[in-house]
């Protein structure tokens, strides 16, 4: 009868580590599938974030170039450029940003004045927009704005 015992003993050890086996090459298993998802997910991310960016720079310029055209409308287009940096910059979409700062740099001189109320609505919108990476560019465009945009009542 002892021997049964033992024979039962040495089959449930066995049947044990079979399952503790099973249950390690499992676990493996489903880490080498997590990484391949993962950069397969990270990949998707990437493609999509691509033509998002490239969407919203199309979208951007085709607005920013109708603004263009209504050379009178000194605040809404120095408002609406604003606006896109900052809207592009929440996204992190920095060479939107750039392209836009370059874009409203380059419109200058401007030759209409605008009231005192919409220069600091305008400054008010640039004061939002915080990246670093836009610091020295957006730095010259908002000195341009300060100085070189004329405000009455």
């Amino acid at each position: 009868m002892e021997c049964w015992y033992g024979f039962l003993v040495s089959v449930l050890s066995v049947l044990v580590m079979i399952l503790i086996g099973w249950q390690i090459y499992t676990a493996v298993n489903i880490r080498k599938e997590v990484k391949y998802i993962r950069k397969e997910v990270d990949a998707v991310i990437r493609s999509i974030s691509k033509e998002s960016n490239r969407l919203s720079t199309a979208v951007y310029s085709t607005i920013f170039e109708e603004k263009i055209k209504k050379n009178d409308d000194v605040y809404g287009y120095f408002k609406y450029g604003l606006l896109v940096i900052l809207h592009a910059e929440k996204y992190g979409n920095i060479p939107v940003c750039l392209s836009v700062i370059q874009g409203l740099k380059e419109s200058f001189p401007v030759t209409k004045s605008i009231r005192n109320q919409e220069k600091a609505d305008i400054l008010s919108i640039a004061s939002r927009i915080s990246e670093t990476s836009l610091n020295e560019a957006f730095c010259d465009l908002h000195g341009m704005i300060i100085t070189k945009i004329q405000s009455s009542d």
